[in-house]
């Protein structure tokens, strides 16, 4: 209350200029004449369909889902086969237009293809896709838990879409502004449809659609696969479908720490040497259940001739390659992460710290020499009087399960 008003005695007192307040809405407004919005305030249908769901842009929705896709666990039931003769759908995002996210309208059909569109675009014929609808995520009903336990026992695979629904005008939303989350475990008693099936005996594959980490335990012990979706937009359906089939190959990775529980939110990758030295959880192993940089794929990398100077001063870079071979039998992406870790310091670093990574596309059985280069300031810390500073000493390339020491020395 009172922020435009204060600001406009700010800007005519000269203490904020107005060329602050042109850029703050310049991007706003260009939008605005992108879309003819000042030539007429109500935006056409045809406006909206050439302008914002242009093939191109559609092209790139689809290409953003399929490249967000991270693949949590896999104990083989994964890519499924064609051929797999009945298949159930269930979730209460299988059907569901939370794959949209929040700050979202609820859109036309025609312009979001959920999960269960998405997997019967896959399968013809030969194949049985029968779908469970699940109303709400917060609570399922028992004549759809009965339903469910029921199809599942006559299934050979069950799908079941999980996770949040953060649409902003939905009246069952569940998680985002202005709902916040208690537990970071599923909400409601979504653990419960899961566990009717896994009693089935049917292969259970869990799809998460959600905005920030679930954390279950339960579900990361007992998931024959789980991949991690997010909310990948109105194309997601059918990336995730393409990704469960193997048309598309995840090599996505978590770029956050998913922890155990709501108990567990100090998890991070670059946490300091000393924080977690006093031991673990009452009843519970203090690490995460996923660490950032995390992610499976249908396919093998083998790492190998990494090649690291073993000197370097205070004022240079560090150039590096490694040797990345696609040892598996699929086609696939790889991102490749290095981290680096100050062994000694006159200040506490972090354990480790992401500086470069890239993604890179490799066929069955090719090989490529990736080289990086690291940037003198990502081996800086603050020193003491919070100056940047590079200091003499070692510190540890890390890429993948590869260790290498480069020794920093003094400047001349």
């Amino acid at each position: 209350p009172g922020f435009f008003d204060n600001v406009k005695v700010l800007v005519e007192e000269g203490e904020i200029p107005q060329s602050r307040i042109d850029h703050a809405v310049s991007k706003i407004l260009y939008a605005k004449f992108q879309l003819g919005l000042f030539e007429n305030r109500y935006t056409s249908q045809e406006v909206v369909d050439n302008t914002l769901l242009n093939k191109a842009h559609r092209d790139l929705a689809l290409k953003t889902a399929q490249k967000s896709m991270v693949l949590l666990k896999n104990n083989g039931v994964l890519p499924l086969k064609q051929g797999v003769e009945r298949i159930l759908v269930t979730g209460p995002n299988a059907d569901h237009q939370a794959l949209l996210g929040e700050w979202a309208r609820v859109q036309p059909d025609n312009n979001v293809i959920t999960v269960l569109e998405g997997i019967n675009q896959q399968y013809g014929a030969a194949s049985t896709i029968e779908h469970v609808a699940i109303a709400r995520h917060e609570l399922i009903s028992a004549a759809e838990l009965s339903a469910v336990s029921q199809s599942a026992e006559q299934a050979d695979v069950v799908i079941a879409v999980m996770g949040e629904n953060s649409l902003r005008f939905d009246a069952n939303k569940t998680s985002a502004e202005n709902v916040d989350r208690p537990t970071l475990d599923l909400v409601g008693n979504q653990i419960e449809l899961l566990k009717n099936i896994k009693a089935s005996g049917a292969k259970l594959v869990v799809v998460l659609v959600n905005g920030g980490p679930i954390a279950s335990e339960w579900l990361t012990e007992n998931a024959d696969a789980i991949l991690e979706a997010w909310e990948p937009g109105m194309y997601g359906g059918q990336a995730i479908a393409e990704t469960l089939v193997g048309k598309v190959n995840p090599a996505g990775r978590l770029p956050i720490t998913v922890p155990r529980s709501v108990g567990h939110l100090q998890s991070f990758y670059n946490h300091k040497p000393s924080a977690f030295h006093r031991g673990g959880f009452y009843l519970s192993s203090r690490k995460p259940l996923y660490y950032f940089g995390y992610g499976l794929s249908y396919t093998t990398f083998d790492y190998r001739n990494l090649t690291v100077p073993e000197t370097m001063t205070t004022k240079d870079s560090l150039t590096m390659t490694v040797d990345i071979k696609n040892t598996g039998e699929m086609d696939g992406d790889e991102v490749v992460l290095i981290y680096i870790n100050d062994k000694v310091s006159t200040v506490t670093t972090p354990v480790r710290k992401l500086v470069a990574f890239k993604r890179i596309h490799l066929k069955r059985g090719e090989q490529q020499t990736v080289s990086f280069t690291i940037d003198n300031k990502d081996f800086e810390l603050l020193d003491r009087h919070m100056k940047p500073v590079v200091e003499p000493g070692e510190f540890e390339i890390i890429i993948g399960d590869h260790v290498k020491v480069a020794t920093v020395i003094a400047q001349d």
